[in-house]
This record gives C-alpha cells, sequence and structure tokens, in this order.
C-alpha cells in the first residue's frame, strides 16, 4: 500500500523533474531562437522550424504532466478502492516520467547534433 509520505516524496521528485525539463526546454528554445536569427538558409530554417514545432509539443506534454501529477497528489482518502486506484496512477505517472524523459533527451541529443552542425555552415 502507497502511504501518504511516499505520494509526498513523489510528488517532490515529480515536481522536481517537470520543472528542470521545463527550464531545459526554454533553455533550447532560447538557443534556438538565438541560432535562426544568424541564418537565412532556407534549409536551416526547414530544421530550425521542426525544432520549435518539438519545443512547443514538449510544453504541452509538460503542462499534461503537471496536471496530472495534481490530479495524483490529490487523491487523498486511504479507503482500499481508491488506494489500489492510487497504485495504479502512480505506476502509469511514473512510467510517463520515464518515457518523456528518453523522448526528451533523444530530441535534445538531436537538436545539438542538427542545430550545432547547421550552425557550423
Amino acid at each position: 500500500m502507497i502511504l501518504q509520505n511516499e505520494m509526498e516524496d513523489d510528488h517532490s521528485k515529480w515536481q522536481k523533474s517537470i520543472e528542470d525539463f521545463s527550464q531545459r526546454n526554454a533553455l533550447l528554445k532560447y538557443r534556438l531562437s538565438e541560432i535562426v536569427d544568424s541564418h537565412e538558409d532556407k534549409n536551416f530554417l526547414q530544421v530550425a522550424e521542426y525544432f520549435q514545432n518539438e519545443l512547443l509539443l514538449t510544453d504541452e506534454i509538460l503542462k499534461r504532466l503537471r496536471s496530472e501529477l495534481n490530479e495524483y497528489t490529490e487523491m487523498k482518502k486511504p479507503d482500499h478502492f481508491l488506494m489500489e486506484k492510487i497504485a495504479k496512477k502512480r505506476r502509469a505517472f511514473s512510467n510517463g516520467i520515464l518515457n518523456f524523459e528518453k523522448k526528451f533527451l533523444s530530441l535534445s541529443n538531436e537538436f545539438n547534433k542538427k542545430m550545432l552542425e547547421s550552425h557550423k555552415h
């Protein structure tokens, strides 16, 4: 069974993770705008547009994760049915965060590789 303090620990850990990714995404958007300001090449701008769309989508995913985290932490009644529901939501949210981390790291690596490559030309 999941205890209240475990839920609070989850919330704190996941909140920090979401905020960290939000800051990292904001940094990528800032770097993108700096790089775009110095380029006029059509191919480069298409790549930049792709990343702009991906970074905006990432903002939407982070917003959804925040909402799901709030739903998870609002489940506080300790009856057995609710505890099973909380455990299921906890597993789903944990998997969601891990999947998001993998996708974000992949996007970040792709961004760094392609933008740095394009920036050299």
